[in-house]
């Protein structure tokens, strides 16, 4: 019979082993980034010492700072958009009886069935008929409506799981549905609506497809699209590539950093739970 500290140990060494699959390509990548420039495939070797040269000639080549700008806007518009929608729809199917309530939403659940290659053509001649082709709003309007069948499905699942009998007492002390949703709702939705506001964030910083449709300009060109080109450029250059990709990573990993707790959080507390 397996003792409480044996299974610990297990649990730990199965943890270090996925982290160790996880972290050794980044620390590959990392390492590659600080080597000199020209390093060809195949010739990862240990360097004796490191320069930020070939990380200063790729942020200059690829010109990652208007990107980076550009992925920063369209994941933040996406972000305010896709949650704010989310949270008003969520809370109309998890807390409001209407006629038909049940068709609509598996309308929306059909958003997470039907993959973005399957629309991703009508879609590109719907905005160019309605001028919106390389443009922010062509680009922000279809990838928040993408990522919103979640976000409702999301909120939906913790505003049903919220006992009725706190919004009962509050309509009972006159609260309408404004009030109920932002004095009552809100505080207790705040770990769901985080991490839905982190996932959505890093869904519309990595999105890639949908950006090369849209976008053609060099000025709006997010940093994912933008690695691509670079790639296509410094295909045979092993550390120009790493150096570029550890540009495009690093915005994403801090936002994990710092928000993993809301993150974890929101998970651990059933955010999806019916």
């Amino acid at each position: 019979m397996k003792t409480p500290l044996s299974e610990s140990a297990l649990n730990y060494a199965i943890l270090s082993i996925l982290a160790l699959i996880v972290i050794f390509p980044l620390l590959g990548m990392a390492t590659l980034a600080f080597q000199p420039e020209g390093l060809r495939a195949g010739q990862l070797t240990f360097p004796p010492s490191f320069t930020l040269d070939t990380i200063l000639h790729a942020w200059e080549a690829g010109s990652f700072a208007t990107a980076l700008r550009s992925s920063a806007v369209t994941a933040g518009s996406t972000t305010v958009i896709t949650v704010t929608v989310a949270v008003l729809a969520g809370y109309a199917f998890g807390t409001m009886r209407m006629r038909f309530s049940s068709i609509l939403f598996s309308l929306f659940l059909a958003g997470l069935i039907v993959p973005l290659e399957a629309y991703v053509v009508p879609l590109y001649y719907q905005l160019r008929t309605m001028s919106l082709l390389d443009t922010l709003p062509g680009l922000v309007g279809p990838l928040s409506a993408h990522l919103l069948p979640f976000g409702i499905f999301w909120m939906r699942a913790q505003f049903r799981t919220t006992p009725r009998a706190l919004i009962e007492a509050a309509q009972l002390d006159g609260a309408g549905s404004w009030a109920v949703l932002r004095y009552v709702l809100l505080p207790i939705a705040r770990p769901a609506i985080s991490s839905l506001g982190v996932l959505t964030f890093l869904w519309a910083w990595n999105d890639f497809l949908l950006t090369l449709i849209v976008i053609s300009s060099n000025d709006l060109r997010t940093a994912p699209l933008q690695l691509g080109l670079f790639v296509g450029v410094h295909s045979s250059d092993t550390s120009a590539l790493a150096a570029a990709a550890l540009i495009v990573s690093v915005p994403v990993l801090v936002i994990y950093v710092l928000f993993q707790r809301q993150l974890i959080q929101g998970l651990l507390e059933g955010g999806v739970k019916e």
